[in-house]
C-alpha cells in the first residue's frame, strides 16, 4: 500500500498520544481507549490515501470512545483525539470527491457532537453533569461551527484544486493542437510542392531538375521538424515561432517554382516584421495553408496574396489570399474547398492570437480572409 509522506508524519504524532494512552492503562476502560487509540494511528496513516475509509473509521472511532467515556465509572476527561472529527470531516469533503459522502460525514459529526464529552461540566459542588441552557447551546454552536468551518475550507480547496487541474488540461489540450497545426502545416505545405514538382518534372521530362526542387524542399521540411522536435526534447531552450515574414518572399517563390501563378499585394513584407512573433507565425502559415489548399484543390490556380496593417485598425494584421481557378475533379472540395484540417487549423490559428477568420467560395475564387492580434 502507498502512504503520503504526511499521512505518515500525521500517523507519527498519533502514535505518540496512542503511546501515552497506553502508558497510562489502569483500568477496563482505559485499556480499551488504549486499544482505540491505535485506530486513530491507523486511520492517520491512510488519511489521504483512503479518505473514505479513513473518515468512516474517525467517526467509528470517536463513537466508541464516547461509549468508553459514558460508561466509565469516573470522568475520563477531554480526549485530544476530538481533533479527528475536525480532519475526517476536512478529509471526507477535499479528498473523496463525492458531495454526498462530505456532507453525510458533517452531518454524522454534528449528530456525534451532542454526546461529545466537552459537553458535560463540572458543577458547582465538583460533580460532573450535561451542560444546559444558554450552556449547552453555546458549546454546541462552537461544535458545529468548527466542523462547518472544516467542511467549507475542504470544499473551497477541492474547487480550487479541480479549477487548476482543468487549467492544466485546457494547457494540454492546447499544446497538443498547436503541436498537430504545426507539423500538419510544415509537413502539408513541403509535400503537396513535393508531388507538385515530381509529378511537373515527370511530365516535362525534366526528372533531374526536379528531384533537385524536391530534395531541397525534403530538407527544408526535414529541418523544421527535427527543430521541432529538438525544442520540445531540450526542456531549457526557449520556444520561438520559427516561419515569420521575413522569410515570405521565399516561401511564395516555392510555390511559383511549383507552377502557381502567386501575386502580392499591400504592405512590403519588410515593414511588417515589427509585429510580434506569433502573429507573423500565424500570418505565414495561413498564406502556406490557404496556397496548399489552391494547388491541391483548384486547376491551374491563380492566387494573390495581400497582407496589411493599418494603424488604428481593429487588427494588427489582416490576411487575406485570395485563389481563381475551377475545382479540380475529384478533388471532394465542394463548397468547402479544402474544408478539412487545414482550415480548422488555421480558424484556431487565429483565435490563439485574438483574431478571426473566415472563407468564401463564390464560382470559381476562394478566399481566406483573417484579422490578426485584434486590438481591444
Amino acid at each position: 500500500m502507498h502512504f503520503r509522506r504526511g499521512d505518515l508524519i500525521l500517523a507519527g504524532a498519533a502514535a505518540l498520544l496512542a503511546v501515552v494512552y497506553l502508558l497510562a492503562v489502569d483500568s477496563p476502560h482505559t485499556a480499551a481507549q488504549a486499544v482505540l487509540s491505535w485506530g486513530f494511528v491507523a486511520a492517520a496513516a491512510v488519511y489521504r490515501t483512503r479518505p473514505r475509509a479513513s473518515a468512516v473509521a474517525v467517526l467509528v472511532l470517536l463513537g466508541l470512545w464516547a461509549v468508553v467515556w459514558l460508561t466509565a465509572p469516573v470522568s475520563l476527561g477531554v480526549t485530544p483525539w476530538l481533533v479527528f472529527a475536525l480532519l475526517a470531516v476536512y478529509g471526507a469533503e477535499r479528498y473523496v470527491g463525492s458531495r454526498v459522502f462530505g456532507r453525510a460525514v458533517l452531518g454524522v459529526a454534528m449528530a456525534g457532537a451532542l454526546v461529545s464529552p466537552v459537553m458535560w461540566t463540572f458543577g458547582t459542588n465538583v460533580d460532573w453533569h450535561y451542560r444546559t441552557g444558554v450552556d449547552w447551546a453555546v458549546t454546541l454552536t462552537a461544535h458545529w461551527a468548527l466542523l462547518v468551518v472544516a467542511h467549507l475550507l475542504a470544499a473551497e480547496q477541492r474547487t480550487r484544486a479541480r479549477a487548476r487541474e482543468d487549467h492544466l488540461a485546457a494547457l494540454r489540450e492546447e499544446e497538443r493542437l498547436t503541436l498537430a497545426r504545426e507539423l500538419h502545416d510544415v509537413l502539408a505545405h513541403s509535400l503537396v510542392l513535393i508531388k507538385v514538382q515530381a509529378n511537373a518534372g515527370l511530365v516535362a521530362g525534366e526528372e533531374r531538375a526536379a528531384l533537385t526542387q524536391v530534395r531541397d524542399m525534403s530538407s527544408e521540411a526535414l529541418g523544421e521538424v527535427r527543430g521541432m522536435v529538438d525544442a520540445l526534447r531540450d526542456h531549457d531552450a526557449r520556444l520561438e515561432p520559427t516561419a515569420q515574414l521575413a522569410g515570405l518572399d521565399g516561401l511564395l517563390d516555392s510555390f511559383r517554382a511549383a507552377g502557381l501563378d502567386v501575386g502580392y499585394r499591400g504592405t512590403p513584407p519588410a515593414r511588417l516584421t515589427g509585429l510580434p512573433a506569433v502573429i507573423q507565425l500565424a500570418a505565414v502559415r495561413i498564406i502556406s495553408e490557404a496556397l496548399t489548399n489552391a494547388v491541391r484543390h483548384q486547376v491551374d490556380a491563380r492566387a494573390v496574396v495581400t497582407l496589411a496593417a493599418v494603424p488604428g485598425a481593429d487588427a494588427a494584421l489582416t490576411v487575406t489570399v485570395a485563389s481563381t481557378g475551377p475545382d479540380r475533379p475529384g478533388s471532394g472540395s465542394g463548397s468547402g474547398h479544402g474544408g478539412g484540417k487545414g482550415l480548422l487549423g488555421l480558424a484556431e490559428r487565429a483565435r490563439a492570437v485574438g483574431g478571426s477568420l473566415r472563407t468564401e467560395h463564390a464560382g470559381d475564387v476562394f478566399t481566406v480572409h483573417a484579422e490578426l492580434g485584434r486590438r481591444p
